[in-house]
């Protein structure tokens, strides 16, 4: 996965750049807006995504992928747990996501569906948070990102 930074901290050092996002501190869960390109990479849909740094994987939902043109055949499986059953689910290589201020090319995510109701497709997981530190100040709604 090839990271990009924002173009208006190109140019400055890594390690002195800081990103920060907001999110609703009020809310049960941390939700940032999430983009997804199609497969084709003709159009983009953002949709609200939990900050879940408990899954190890990025997660959209089976039907978004497939409304982007994402083929869910994909030979590549992952095994998820549940709160009730174990399942295996399809990994699918998104062309472009982009959150909290960070483009990723080509992240594998799992596709699932989440509970209905929740109003969340998607999971930021790991395999995304894990490429940059980052520190989640809750009581002020900030994620603050360090390149």
């Amino acid at each position: 996965c090839a990271f990009i930074i924002p173009a208006p901290i190109r140019g400055i050092s890594p390690t002195n750049s800081v990103l920060k996002s907001k999110f609703d501190p009020h809310l049960p869960s941390i939700v940032v807006p999430l983009t997804v390109a199609s497969a084709d990479g003709k159009s983009r849909l953002t949709i609200p995504a939990v900050l879940d740094t408990g899954a190890s994987l990025t997660l959209i939902s089976s039907q978004l992928a497939m409304s982007l043109g994402y083929s869910l055949r994909s030979r590549k499986r992952q095994t998820m747990f549940t709160g009730s059953r174990k399942e295996t689910c399809p990994i699918v290589r998104i062309s472009r996501i982009e959150a909290l201020g960070v483009v990723c090319h080509n992240l594998e995510v799992l596709c699932h569906e989440l509970p209905k109701g929740s109003g969340i497709t998607a999971l930021l997981g790991l395999n995304f948070l894990k490429r940059f530190d980052y520190c989640i100040h809750s009581s002020k709604g900030v994620i603050a990102i360090n390149f």
